[in-house]
């Protein structure tokens, strides 16, 4: 049997998930009190940019693995097809929760 990725790879992205969640509050809070060229409105939405592209990458992996599991069968990886369909709505969630970043960041 092979060596699935996925949850290795799932738990980075949560992760990250979570980072980004937080920074973006930050941001958002930050962005509604200091000027727009105040340096730690500049450090959040740097900060926030780089967590949301490295989470893109993770997600990029994470549907990697997903593709790998589908082409090659899952039973080969000694999952049900259930497995399989709930791995590919992680994936979407995930994907809108990246897609919905503040305006103007």
């Amino acid at each position: 049997m092979s060596t699935d990725p996925y949850h290795a790879v799932q738990q980075e992205v949560q992760t990250s998930l979570q980072t980004a969640s937080t920074l973006r509050a930050s941001y958002l809070r930050i962005r509604s009190t200091a000027r727009e060229d105040s340096e730690e409105l500049g450090w959040a939405r740097n900060e926030l940019k780089a967590t949301l592209a490295a989470l893109e990458a993770d997600l990029e992996d994470l549907e990697e693995s997903v593709k790998v599991v589908e082409d090659t069968g899952a039973r080969i990886f000694g999952l049900e097809e259930s497995e399989v369909i709930e791995r590919r709505r992680y994936v979407g969630h995930v994907r809108r929760e990246i897609e919905n970043p503040p305006s103007r960041i």
